[in-house]
């Protein structure tokens, strides 16, 4: 990341315009009580990005990541935080907490030791077991590849064939290098389906090289 970009970035934050901000300012105009929300991130980060925009405006957080040096300086930017050190797919299954916000902003590519994981794809539907009732589910989403291969500049994570084959199954597609936004809201509420839940509304935020989705979901009456 550039400089220029982190400067940039710092005064969207700053001035309330950063994609995150946006989304939460869009939640609370559809009702949403964010400040009642018991919030958790699954890819914290050093708790520079995403996370500090929305960070004071909950009640509760719960900040997860894996790289212990990050973890440290996501401790010193979430003071007020339960920041856990953990493989965020191997915690999901042990947790058992329940959180009516979850912030999923997983690398847009293939990563892993053995790049084994692919965006979000392998945390649904089993992310939902995380959920209240009534949840947020707010997603990282890059609805086009070749600006992925700009921003990321990996061409071993990025638009190979096993990350196109990925995208094209969960998403259902035949063209993984562009898919509309409103075809990425078809196949999360067909996941959201199968974990017992169904997509009320949604909207999304573009972002330099993707968008920030938001997706208001409700448990399924049995």
């Amino acid at each position: 990341m550039s400089l220029i970009w982190k400067i940039e970035k710092q005064l969207m934050r700053k001035l309330g315009l950063s994609p995150m901000r946006r989304v939460i300012k869009g939640l609370k105009r559809r009702g949403v009580d964010v400040g009642k929300m018991q919030a958790l991130d699954m890819f914290a980060g050093d708790g520079t990005g995403s996370v500090l925009c929305y960070s004071d405006s909950v009640q509760h957080l719960e900040a997860w990541e894996l790289n212990p040096e990050l973890v440290e300086r996501l401790k010193k930017n979430l003071p007020r935080a339960v920041i856990r050190q953990v493989d965020s797919y191997e915690q999901m299954r042990v947790c058992e907490g329940k959180f009516d916000l979850i912030v999923i902003e997983a690398p847009l590519s293939l990563y892993g030791p053995n790049l084994e994981y692919c965006e979000h794809i392998g945390l649904f539907p089993r992310v939902l077991d995380l959920c209240k009732d009534d949840a947020v589910l707010i997603l990282a989403v890059a609805t086009e590849v070749e600006p992925l291969r700009q921003y990321v500049g990996d061409i071993d994570r990025v638009g190979t064939p096993e990350h196109l084959k990925r995208r094209a199954e969960f998403y259902k597609t035949d063209n993984p290098e562009n898919i509309p936004l409103d075809k990425m809201v078809s196949a999360y509420s067909e996941h959201c389906t199968a974990g017992g839940f169904e997509v009320e509304w949604w909207f999304a935020v573009r972002r330099r090289y993707a968008h920030t989705l938001a997706l208001k979901i409700r448990k399924r009456a049995s």
